[in-house]
């Protein structure tokens, strides 16, 4: 054998033996919840609200309206999670593929879970949930924020979608580096990436069992657009669950943002 395929097995066993990844789950409750939207919309937002929390504040987006003024409640305030209409701040509702320049800025600043609905809501109950998790797995907050509305959630599906093209993209660079086997490479790295979302959520499962919600989970390469599309019509999704920022810290580079643009008609949480 040679010395690179002895270092790469050796490289590949460590990596697969390495410490699994737990979940913490902690018990909370949804406190306080600030709604956001305009006239039009206030009442039906404020009505679903009540169905998760009792002690809710109101905002209405109107003319006068001020960033500096929300800006400044939402500090004071700190509510456990904020309820906005979509695209809240665009006059144009021909843009349909735009989150809305108040609820950019409030991801962008405040660090606050903000819970998106259609701009033109009308009513709905949020029985299927969708997590998506990006490179970190170990997400524990991610699933402990979406349980802040477990009262009504039926079924749960935990999803890990790794973007094909970019995996390809870097099997391709380690193709052209003399001496590795890329082909042993690949095989090993996909088993290894999937495995470790794989055992993450079958530990949620373990840990949620005693839940009254049936946790199912996918794990797969692909096009992630794709992917959620065909999750989101199987499972009847109501609401999908992402991190509202990157690991850079860019809110506006997030899985969570991108896909909330590419599916405007579903519900998001980003936290």
């Amino acid at each position: 054998m040679k010395a690179y395929e002895s270092n790469l097995d050796v490289f590949a066993s460590v990596f697969k033996r390495s410490v699994k990844h737990h979940f913490r789950f902690h018990e909370r409750e949804l406190t306080s919840m600030m709604v956001i939207a305009d006239d039009e919309h206030l009442k039906a937002l404020d009505d679903f609200a009540a169905t998760y929390c009792e002690n809710r504040t109101q905002f209405a987006y109107n003319s006068t309206f001020r960033w500096s003024t929300l800006r400044d409640e939402l500090s004071n305030q700190q509510p456990s999670m904020v309820l906005i209409q979509r695209q809240l701040g665009i006059h144009d509702m021909g843009l349909k593929f735009s989150m809305g320049p108040i609820l950019e800025s409030i991801t962008q600043e405040l660090n606050i879970p903000v819970l998106v609905l259609p701009h033109d809501f009308s009513g709905c109950k949020i029985k299927n949930v969708a997590i998506g998790f990006d490179h970190q797995i170990d997400n524990s907050h991610l699933v402990n924020q979406a349980l802040l509305l477990k009262n009504s959630i039926e079924n749960l599906v935990l999803v890990h979608v790794e973007e094909v093209s970019i995996f390809n993209y870097y099997m391709d660079a380690i193709s052209k580096i003399p001496g590795i086997n890329t082909d042993y490479a690949e095989e090993n790295i996909q088993q290894t990436i999937l495995k470790l979302s794989g055992d993450f959520f079958e530990d949620v499962r373990s840990k949620l069992s005693s839940q009254k919600m049936n946790i199912s989970s996918h794990c797969s390469f692909g096009d992630v657009v794709t992917q959620y599309g065909k999750l989101i019509n199987d499972h009847k999704i109501d609401l999908l669950v992402f991190e509202a920022e990157d690991d850079s810290k860019l809110a506006m580079h997030s899985l969570g943002q991108s896909l909330a643009i590419q599916f405007p008609n579903v519900a998001t949480l980003l936290v």
